[in-house]
């Protein structure tokens, strides 16, 4: 990344979320284990990743099709806060890590020692719970498969952003969401000049600003999700990262936002 303002917001995003993984680690030392701080330890890297990712498709020019994949950040996002709010962290931690692996076991089409493989991996991770968990969280092993992880405690991502997303974020979750990100206008969101019909990636402007610094947003408010569900003490820091990325957002000109 170069030395300009979204390129420093977007490293310090990442010494923020890598930052939650060691007081994480410092916190809670003991070798017991916690299915919850494990999600939330996934989640901080997959959501790094995705954000890194995000930032190298903006600096080779190619900010447009980086929208799918600050998606992909807000679903991270939508499922850690899913994890926090649950009416049970730890079942909706073992129901996140599973639905997946669980809903592959029951495919009837995968080689019959592969579905096996995948049925012990659970009832590995269910051997590490404490026994009350270990029951309710076998149930969820025989729950049927949904569209989304944690249903049925909400229907869907958009119902988990409505009810605990502030309204900005909201706004940009309604211009990315899968119902959004790929119709002609969602596609050229983040597309500086974006009536020039070409194949070639675009030099850096206000739309791949914006793009940068609604991944920038996105990865703190992971980290603020994380911070309450652990106490780890980063709330000034989350705080004033934030502060910096709407300013830079109120400085992008207001017709490529």
């Amino acid at each position: 990344m170069g030395s300009s303002m979204p390129s420093i917001l977007h490293n310090k995003a990442i010494v923020l979320a890598v930052e939650s993984q060691d007081r994480s680690r410092a916190a809670y030392p003991l070798p017991d284990y916690d299915i919850v701080r494990d999600v939330f330890f996934v989640l901080t890297h997959d959501a790094v990743c995705v954000h890194r990712a995000i930032g190298r498709l903006v600096d080779s020019g190619w900010s447009a099709p980086g929208g799918a994949l600050l998606r992909t950040l807000m679903d991270i996002s939508v499922s850690a806060v899913a994890v926090n709010r649950a009416a049970s962290p730890k079942l909706a931690a073992f129901r996140y890590l599973y639905s997946g692996l669980r809903r592959h076991s029951r495919d009837v089409g995968l080689p019959a020692k592969a579905r096996r493989a995948m049925f012990q991996q659970i009832r590995q991770r269910l051997a590490l719970l404490a026994p009350a968990d270990r029951t309710l969280a076998a149930a969820v092993v025989k729950d049927r498969d949904r569209p989304y992880w944690f249903a049925p405690e909400w229907k869907g991502p958009s119902e988990v952003i409505e009810l605990y997303s502030d309204p900005e974020m909201k706004w940009v979750y309604l211009q990315a969401s899968a119902a959004a990100h790929a119709t002609f206008l969602g596609a050229r969101l983040f597309r500086d000049d974006p009536d020039k019909m070409d194949i070639n990636p675009r030099d850096v402007g206000p739309r791949a600003v914006s793009l940068e610094l609604a991944s920038c947003r996105w990865l703190a408010e992971i980290v603020r999700v994380r911070n309450t569900s652990e106490q780890l003490g980063l709330e000034e820091q989350i705080d004033g990262l934030v502060s910096e990325i709407r300013e830079a957002v109120a400085r992008i000109p207001r017709a490529a936002t």
